[in-house]
């Protein structure tokens, strides 16, 4: 279920909801990019196990970094900036979080999460 790029792949695009959403070449050159920036990071993210206290406060931060680029995908992609459409921060690299269920909550107020998960836990920084 999880969207991860292919080292060296290219990104596809839903070409449907590009054409019903009226993206620009520049607009779909953006989403691609933000795409790349997000895949990164999760890399990044994934780099960091396992981990210490020092890199909980790394993946904090990166996971910050993914709210903020989950946002910029919504207004590239023309969509009101809703964070109950974010998907990608259950989906972390290291996150303990339930992903089926969270897909389940998508666009609701309501988020499942467990006390071990480094960024939504109990003892995230």
């Amino acid at each position: 279920m999880n969207h991860r790029h292919q080292s060296g792949g290219e990104e596809t695009l839903n070409p449907i909801l590009l054409a019903k959403q009226e993206r620009t070449a520049d607009d779909i050159e953006n989403i691609v990019e933000l795409h790349y920036e997000l895949h990164e990071t999760f890399d990044r993210m994934v780099d960091l196990a396992p981990w210490n206290d020092l890199d909980l406060e790394r993946l904090h931060n990166l996971g910050e970094a993914v709210k903020e680029i989950e946002f910029r995908l919504q207004e590239a992609w023309g969509f009101e900036q809703n964070a109950q459409y974010h998907s990608w921060w259950f989906q972390l690299p290291h996150c303990k979080c339930p992903i089926l269920d969270n897909w389940d909550q998508l666009g609701t107020p309501y988020a499942i999460t467990v006390t071990s998960c480094p960024y939504h836990g109990d003892k995230n920084v």
